[in-house]
């Protein structure tokens, strides 16, 4: 029996067909003929037949020579036939056929099982039943979309930017230099203290042998500068309760607040140590400057650890606390007498020594603000700690006399309040110059 044709006809030539030319012959027709014009586009025609020799039938049927032509693949239920090209598909339903050349069409309904042009869809069910193995030559670029049941897979996610390397720098530069460090304790500072401020108006002065408020006080013959503390507790209250609740830039805010707390203060060291005094005392003026730099270079140290200022803030401070208490004074050393109480007093005495001498001991610790950049040295604990040192020493007064109650009774604001109406002055100035100050060190 012959052999099967690879056309699906007998063996030997195909019907109606000329018989198999020798090598030499048909390679001499085949350069002599004119060169296939391709077709562009999908749905194109195939490849025109050769003038001298017929185009095989990729699905049997008249053919020409006993084998198909190079490249060509297996036609249905036929038997061996070249692999196709690169590339290319199979028929539907049947064994692999031909591929086109590159960038040729598929005839409308059949002709080669070629693949698509390069980035044409893919038709519905894939090429001829089978998954393509991947990306080949002459195939759509990686990347390009494919209609629904096509091929290749998602696109590729964009890139996203790269972000540059988070260097140990920034996170140094930032601890030295932080953003806004006092925004919210500034506020906290003004709305707490302002309602103080406003407790301390109506609190009476006096319960006993009757109650006594300021506005009966202000209702009566009395000195100006009186007069101008009972009204500035309630003026000062108000407005700092305003300047935290009012939406502000942390400087104006800041600078707000030290003038509220700076004014009361002013006004006495100018009015009391200065204008009445007997004669010029540097201790007064000493003690005022102590006053407004310790506790805001000691803020200052605790947020802007690296910089310069709110060490010479801090030390300035201390040095004007502890100057005056070892400069002899009418030919005594006020520190040798504050020691002297606190050993040779009798019994309650010595706390009345130990009261005095708390404030020096608080500036002595806030020298520690020289310490290197990474340690705060305490400083806003000791900041608060000087902040209340008329509160402690008022109240440790109040245990060591006894008698707590009559001396509430003959004086109630001096009992309980002066000392926190003392601390609010200097908790707005400390808070409000840092804020000011600071916003310099941001930039500095």
């Amino acid at each position: 029996m012959p052999a099967p044709s690879a056309y699906g006809g007998p063996g030997g030539p195909p019907m109606g067909g000329p018989g198999p030319a020798g090598p030499a012959a048909v390679a001499k027709t085949m350069i002599a003929q004119p060169a296939p014009s391709i077709p562009q586009g999908p749905g194109a025609a195939a490849y025109p037949p050769s003038p001298t020799m017929p185009a095989p039938s990729a699905y049997g049927g008249p053919g020409g020579p006993g084998g198909p032509m190079p490249g060509a693949g297996m036609p249905p239920g036929a038997g061996y036939g070249a692999g196709p090209m690169p590339g290319a598909g199979m028929p539907p339903g049947a064994g692999y056929g031909a591929g086109p050349m590159p960038g040729a069409g598929m005839p409308p309904g059949g002709g080669y099982g070629g693949g698509p042009m390069p980035g044409a869809g893919m038709p519905p069910g894939g090429y001829g039943g089978g998954a393509m193995p991947g990306p080949m030559p002459g195939g759509p670029m990686p990347g390009a979309g494919m209609p629904p049941g096509g091929g290749y897979a998602n696109p590729m996610p964009p890139q996203q930017p790269m972000q540059p390397p988070y260097l140990a720098s920034r996170t140094a530069a930032r601890a030295g230099a932080p953003q806004d460090p006092y925004a919210e304790g500034l506020r906290l500072v003004l709305i707490t203290f302002g309602i103080l401020l406003l407790v301390a108006f109506v609190a009476p002065l006096a319960l006993k042998p009757s109650a006594v408020f300021r506005w009966d006080v202000l209702s009566k013959a009395g000195g100006t500068l009186g007069k101008f503390d009972h009204i500035y507790l309630a003026a000062a209250g108000v407005l700092a309760l305003v300047f935290g609740f009012v939406p502000l830039a942390n400087a104006p805010r800041g600078m707000l607040a030290a003038g509220l707390g700076l004014l009361p203060l002013l006004l006495h060291f100018v009015v009391d140590d200065l204008k009445d005094a007997k004669q010029f005392q540097w201790q007064q003026v000493a003690g005022f400057v102590g006053m407004v730099t310790l506790v805001p270079g000691l803020l200052l140290r605790q947020e802007y650890r690296s910089q310069l200022l709110p060490r010479i803030l801090t030390t300035v401070g201390a040095l004007c606390v502890l100057v005056p208490l070892l400069v002899p004074s009418h030919g005594e050393i006020p520190l040798k007498q504050i020691v002297s109480m606190i050993s040779h007093a009798p019994g309650k005495a010595k706390i009345a020594g130990l009261v005095a001498m708390y404030p020096v001991i608080l500036a002595m610790v806030a020298l520690l603000c020289w310490l290197p950049a990474p340690t705060s040295g305490g400083a806003k604990v000791i900041a608060w700690l000087i902040i209340t040192v008329m509160v402690v020493a008022t109240y440790t007064n109040l245990l060591v006399v006894g008698h707590i109650g009559a001396t509430v009774k003959a004086s109630f604001y001096g009992s309980l309040l002066a000392g926190w109406v003392a601390a609010a002055w200097l908790a707005l100035v400390g808070y409000g110059l840092a804020t000011v100050f600071g916003k310099h060190l941001e930039h500095a």
